[in-house]
C-alpha cells in the first residue's frame, strides 16, 4: 500500500506517526517496568515563614521542587494571552475526576500554551495523562528517593513526598496536596507526565540491571514550562530544551528506539521521515514499496489490520466484494479526535499485480481517497 503522500507535504504528519509511537509504547514500557520497584514520584519542598506581626511565631508553606529549583514556585508563570483550548480542558477533566477544577483548568491552560508551540508535545502530555489513573490517597506518602540531588542547596529533611507513579496509577498525597496552591498542584501533574515520558536508562550493578527515568531532567523542563522563558523563547525555545527526551516535531528518534510492531507475520518498522518497513526477510523498504506488497500480499483475514500508530492513526483492510479486477477495501482513519472510513478501489488482477502499474494505480486510488476523508486536511483537534 503505498499512500502516495509526498514526503514533504506530510513531514509533519510522518513525524506525528513515528514520534507518539516511540513515545507513548516509552510511556507504557515504563509504566510497566516501574512496577517491579519504587515509581517514580514527585517531590515538595516545605518551607517555613515568619507570621506577620506575630513574633516568634512562624507557618509553614509546601511548593513543587521542581518550581523551586527553577526560582518560580510563588508565582508560576502562565501566558494568558493563549485561551484554553475547550478539547484539552474537557480531557483533562475527564482524566483527572479526583482533582479541583481550578487545577484542572490551569493544567489545561499549559498544555494550550504547548499546542500554540508544538501541537505533538502538547497531545503527546494530554495523552501521557490520559494513561493513568490519578488518584488521592488521604495519608502520606513513602520517600522514593528518586531526586537524583539538585543544584540547589536545600535541606532534604524539608522535602516531603506529593506523589508516586507505579505501574499505571499515580498516587497523590492528599495531606500534602492540599498544601499546594493551584498553580504548584497543576505543574505537579505536569511533572509527572514528563516523569512518565522520559526515556528510561539502564544501569548495570554488578550482576543486575536497573531501568531509571532521571527526576532532574523532568524537574528542569517542567520548572521552564512554568518560567517566563518559556514565553520569551517561544518555540525554538522548547525544542532546544526538550531535544529527543519529549515528543516534538522538530526532533529526530533515536534509532535504537524504532518501534516495531508485530502483526502476525508481518514487521513494521517506523524509521524517521522514510516510513520504511520489514516484511520479515530482513529487507527493509520505503512506504513506496508497501503498495507492492499489498497487491501481492492477498493471503490475509479480513479483519487483519496494517498499523502505521499505536494511538493517533492506523489503517485496516477488510476485504469487500471481490471481482475479477479489483477488490473493494474498506480504509478506516481513526485519530483520538475523530474517526472516518472510506472504500477504495484496489487492482487485483493478475496481469496488473505482475506489472509497475498496480503500485502507481493504487497510489493514485488510496491518495483520492484519503484526500476526500481529509487526510491532507489532517488537523489534531
Amino acid at each position: 500500500m503505498s499512500i502516495s503522500l509526498k514526503i514533504k507535504k506530510t513531514q509533519f504528519l510522518g513525524r506525528i506517526l513515528c514520534l507518539v509511537l516511540t513515545f507513548t509504547t516509552a510511556i507504557s514500557g515504563a509504566a510497566s517496568r516501574e512496577g517491579t520497584r519504587d515509581g517514580g514520584g514527585g517531590d515538595g519542598i516545605e518551607l517555613t515563614f515568619p507570621k506577620p506581626n506575630r513574633p516568634g511565631e512562624v507557618y509553614s508553606k509546601t511548593y513543587l521542587l521542581d518550581l523551586f529549583e527553577y526560582g518560580v514556585h510563588q508565582a508560576p508563570i502562565f501566558n494568558r494571552n493563549v485561551k484554553i483550548n475547550s478539547t484539552l480542558l474537557r480531557r483533562v477533566t475527564n482524566a483527572l475526576p479526583e482533582l479541583d477544577q481550578q487545577i484542572s483548568s490551569l493544567v489545561a491552560q499549559k498544555l494550550s500554551e504547548i499546542y500554540a508551540y508544538d501541537k505533538l508535545t502538547a497531545i503527546a502530555l494530554l495523552k501521557g495523562i490520559e494513561l493513568y489513573t490519578w488518584r488521592l490517597i488521604d495519608a502520606n506518602l513513602t520517600d522514593v528517593q528518586d531526586d537524583d540531588g539538585s543544584d540547589v542547596d536545600i535541606d532534604r529533611r524539608n522535602l516531603v513526598q506529593l506523589a508516586i507513579r507505579n505501574s499505571h496509577t499515580i498516587r497523590i498525597s492528599k495531606p500534602r496536596f492540599d498544601k499546594l496552591d493551584k498553580e504548584n498542584a497543576s505543574a505537579l501533574v505536569m511533572h509527572e507526565v514528563v516523569y512518565a515520558m522520559l526515556p528510561a536508562k539502564e544501569i548495570k550493578n554488578g550482576s543486575e540491571n536497573y531501568v531509571f527515568q532521571e527526576s532532574k531532567r523532568a524537574r528542569e523542563i517542567t520548572g521552564y514550562l512554568y518560567s517566563n522563558y518559556f514565553i520569551s523563547k517561544g518555540a525554538n525555545g522548547l525544542f532546544a530544551l526538550i531535544g529527543t527526551d519529549l515528543p516534538t516535531t522538530k526532533g529526530s528518534i533515536n534509532t535504537a528506539n524504532n518501534l516495531v510492531i508485530e502483526n502476525n507475520t508481518y514487521l513494521f518498522k517506523i524509521r524517521g521521515v522514510k516510513y520504511s518497513f520489514d516484511n520479515g526477510t530482513n529487507k527493509t523498504a520505503s512506504i513506496k514499496d508497501i503498495a507492492e506488497f499489498v497487491c501481492k500480499g492477498r493471503r490475509r483475514s479480513p479483519s487483519e489490520q496494517l498499523e502505521f500508530s499505536g494511538y493517533y492513526l492506523y489503517l485496516s483492510f477488510d476485504e469487500y466484494n471481490k471481482s475479477p479486477t479489483h477488490k473493494q477495501v474498506h480504509v478506516r482513519w481513526i485519530t483520538h479526535w475523530s474517526e472516518r472510513s472510506e472504500l477504495v478501489s484496489i487492482p487485483i488482477n493478475p496481469e496488473v499485480i505482475a506489472s509497475p502499474t498496480c503500485q502507481t494505480e493504487m497510489e493514485v486510488e488510496i491518495e483520492g481517497n484519503l484526500q476526500k476523508i481529509g487526510w491532507q486536511k489532517l488537523d489534531l483537534f
